[in-house]
């Protein structure tokens, strides 16, 4: 709501995704969404992923990888914003206020929407940090967060490929994210991307 001191919004934002979360001071403001445009745009949804109920129909939040899928999910937030409204589409944490637990934040959106679509490019499986850690493996990191957070809340997730990505496997991934693997998902292509946007949000 507007209350709220984050908001979740596709924007060039300071804050990189696979790093930790810098504080922005500032106190943030969020418009209050337009009623209904939320709960169109997931109930389209719903009718087309089984097991979206109708009393969890809310926001849609778009999980990614920056430096995976940035552009194909950028590109799906501009089709569905253009169609149903920005107020209805979430993606990025633009701001966390000094002294907040950045876990806590991203669970409290993405507890708000009513479905997460995770956008899976060929990199988002064996993404690695600074280390050479898989960025999967860190309980920090800002997907892994995102995606276990509608996981663990029975939030519909829908895995959305892109760039000819295969579904991850059980043994792949980390526990908290293995039910990823039994999601029914969906394929963005490139040559076919007007008509797949459309099968998704139909």
């Amino acid at each position: 709501g507007a209350e709220r001191i984050v908001h979740v919004r596709r924007c060039n934002s300071r804050l990189d995704r696979d790093k930790p979360p810098l504080v922005d001071l500032r106190p943030d403001i969020q418009a209050p969404r337009k009623p209904g445009a939320a709960d169109e745009i997931a109930c389209k949804l719903g009718r087309h992923f089984h097991g979206i109920r109708e009393d969890h129909m809310r926001a849609i939040f778009i999980s990614y990888r920056r430096e995976d899928a940035e552009g194909q999910a950028g590109r799906l937030f501009d089709d569905l914003a253009k169609q149903f409204g920005e107020n209805a589409v979430f993606m990025d944490v633009a701001g966390i206020a000094a002294g907040r637990d950045f876990r806590r934040v991203i669970e409290e959106h993405v507890a708000s929407c009513g479905v997460l679509l995770a956008m899976i490019g060929k990199n988002w499986l064996d993404a690695k940090d600074e280390s050479g850690r898989r960025r999967l493996e860190d309980p920090a990191d800002f997907v892994r967060l995102e995606t276990a957070s509608a996981l663990k809340r029975d939030i519909p997730v829908v895995p959305v490929l892109v760039q000819g990505a295969r579904m991850p496997r059980k043994d792949q991934l980390p526990e908290d994210l293995a039910e990823l693997a039994f999601r029914n998902g969906v394929e963005l292509t490139h040559a076919r991307w007007d008509s797949d946007v459309q099968v998704l949000i139909k």
